[in-house]
């Protein structure tokens, strides 16, 4: 069985990749829009409108704008950095409607983002808890989703140093104080990232004698 070109594969990854990255913020992105409004209805001052608002407006725009560019993508060619780049995301949004289109099929995909994040933000919600009276659910989500504009999958090893300040300074704008929302999200990254760490590393390992494996069958 011959094996896919480099150039082919790579390509695949790149695909997965960003229909991966659509998929989540199709699920964060508007729980934050909808945070947003919450509060502007609230008439709060924490976060301020330069928080709330960009979510609240930009989020809903840009779903319109994605789909709407989905009838020219064809126009889009491959030359070109921004064009390729651009291309890559059209084609991340149209997976995400062909798996939105197939509901009864692919809601799974969906339903396990969405538990997901609520378990991560769940996650955060806690050791805020602990160094926090009382953390406004709406504002939280504001925070967390702000601070997760660089998400971790495109930074090293995690992102870890530069979520921790993102999410912080992110929090530390919607109200709670800086000091609390360092001590809770050091503590919420120590359940996220640095205790899975090593079932993931015991886990890739026999990953990779596995797919050793079955590329020896296979050839």
């Amino acid at each position: 069985m011959r094996s896919r070109p480099p150039v082919l594969r790579r390509a695949r990854r790149v695909h997965a990749c960003s229909a991966s990255g659509s998929l989540e913020y199709a699920v964060l992105a508007p729980a934050a829009a909808l945070a947003a409004v919450i509060l502007l209805a609230r008439g709060a001052t924490h976060p301020s409108l330069g928080f709330t608002l960009p979510w609240a407006i930009a989020v809903p725009l840009g779903f319109g704008a994605a789909f709407a560019m989905l009838a020219r993508r064809h126009r889009v060619g491959a030359e070109g950095r921004w064009r390729a780049i651009l291309g890559h995301g059209l084609d991340a949004v149209q997976m995400l409607k062909q798996l939105a289109s197939q509901g009864a099929v692919h809601g799974g995909a969906f339903l396990g983002t969405t538990l997901y994040w609520v378990g991560d933000v769940g996650c955060l919600w806690a050791c805020l808890r602990a160094f926090h009276d009382s953390p406004d659910i709406a504002a939280l989500i504001i925070g967390y989703a702000t601070g997760y504009a660089l998400t971790r999958r495109t930074l090293p090893l995690g992102g870890a140093g530069s979520v921790e300040a993102l999410v912080s300074f992110a929090l530390a704008w919607t109200g709670i104080p800086l000091a609390k929302a360092v001590l809770a999200v050091c503590a919420y990254r120590i359940f996220n990232l640095w205790l899975p760490l090593l079932p993931a590393a015991i886990g890739l390992r026999h990953l990779k004698r596995w797919r050793d494996r079955r590329r020896r069958q296979v050839s």
